[in-house]
């Protein structure tokens, strides 16, 4: 937020310290609210570096969802991008459309590797294309009827 010169302007949900990535700014609660609600099921998609190997029924269970608090978390897209044996960590794209507190580190290390790196890297279709860490850009009116589901 300190980057961000409009201080009328507040964040749509929120990034633990330890993810990066896109975050959504607004001075329209209305907007905020429908964007936030669990009932948008507005897309979130990261990128998650995460210590070992992940094996194809680990990926398969992340998928179908995990229990965290008591409550299995819904179904979601996870696909295993790529495996460095050297720093034995593995990437792998997932998208939720919940947004539980720590979800997705939390769903991984529920089968057993812990998240080293993530990244949110896109949400409702809008991505990271074109902004650098640190810097920020306005939605342009189609994106923002995309996001309101117009």
């Amino acid at each position: 937020m300190a980057l961000v010169p409009d201080k009328s302007l507040y964040p749509v949900g929120r990034l633990d310290k330890n993810t990066t990535g896109l975050l959504f700014l607004t001075n329209d609660g209305d907007f905020a609210n429908a964007l936030m609600h669990p009932s948008s099921g507005i897309d979130k998609k990261y990128v998650a570096y995460c210590m070992g190997q992940i094996t194809r029924e680990e990926m398969d269970t992340i998928r179908e969802g995990v229990v965290l608090d008591g409550r299995r978390t819904m179904p979601c897209h996870a696909s295993f991008v790529s495996y460095n044996s050297r720093k034995n960590l593995s990437r792998v794209e997932i998208v939720i459309h919940e947004g539980r507190n720590r979800q997705v580190r939390r769903m991984f290390a529920s089968i057993g590797h812990d998240v080293k790196h993530l990244s949110r890297v896109e949400v409702g279709g809008i991505g990271l294309t074109g902004v650098k860490e640190g810097t920020y850009r306005s939605l342009t009116p189609s994106e923002v009827r995309q996001l309101q589901g117009k």
